[in-house]
């Protein structure tokens, strides 16, 4: 009788995690899809609240430098100083006083944020460690290797891109070493291919 108990005992503690982690990746799939709906209906302060605040935080670290056209320090990562070209050329020095919310709201109204395809985009296999994840992302029913990072805190799962830009900057100053690209001329030759600002 005692080693049923134990075997019975051993075996809901090893399924304790699996049903603890099915929990975790559909809580993670509910963050994406609201994020998703809000930003689709337009609501961007209700979708950024899916994000890390260390998301929130590196903006607005970020965005005082869209006030002025003064060149950025040589040691400022490629991607900080494409966010900061982006802001500096389709949002302009508003995106100084603005919150991400905000901004992302002006650019989507003004079209140089394009939500184009986002409602193809659906949440695959959900791979958890510890307080970080990644989940796959399925475009139109195929399944792609790309993936979002996401952060559990206090508040729950958030979606943490910042993790995309770190490779970015692997990435970027890989390609223009490879190719001898002058790394600030492929930065603004990126912004140039953005959507243009519309006329308000």
């Amino acid at each position: 009788m005692m080693k049923i108990a134990s075997a019975l005992l051993l075996l809901g503690l090893l399924a304790l995690p699996v049903s603890t982690r099915a929990d975790e990746a559909e809580a993670i799939r509910a963050v994406f899809t609201n994020f998703q709906h809000h930003l689709l209906s337009g609501d961007t302060v209700k979708a950024s609240e899916a994000l890390a605040p260390s998301v929130i935080a590196y903006y607005d670290k970020l965005k005082p430098l869209s006030a002025n056209n003064s060149p950025l320090p040589t040691s400022t990562p490629p991607v900080d100083r494409l966010i900061v070209e982006v802001l500096r050329q389709r949002a302009g020095a508003q995106a100084s006083k603005q919150s991400l919310a905000e901004m992302a709201a002006e650019g989507i109204r003004q079209g140089w944020i394009k939500l184009d395809g986002l409602e193809d985009i659906q949440i695959g296999t959900v791979s958890i460690t510890g307080n970080t994840a990644t989940a796959g992302l399925i475009v139109k029913q195929e399944p792609t290797s790309w993936g979002i990072p996401f952060l559990k805190t206090a508040a729950g799962w958030k979606m943490d891109p910042l993790a995309f830009y770190k490779m970015g900057d692997f990435l970027l100053k890989a390609e223009t070493a490879r190719n001898g690209f002058d790394e600030q001329k492929t930065i603004h030759d990126i912004v140039a291919a953005l959507p243009t600002k519309k006329k308000i």
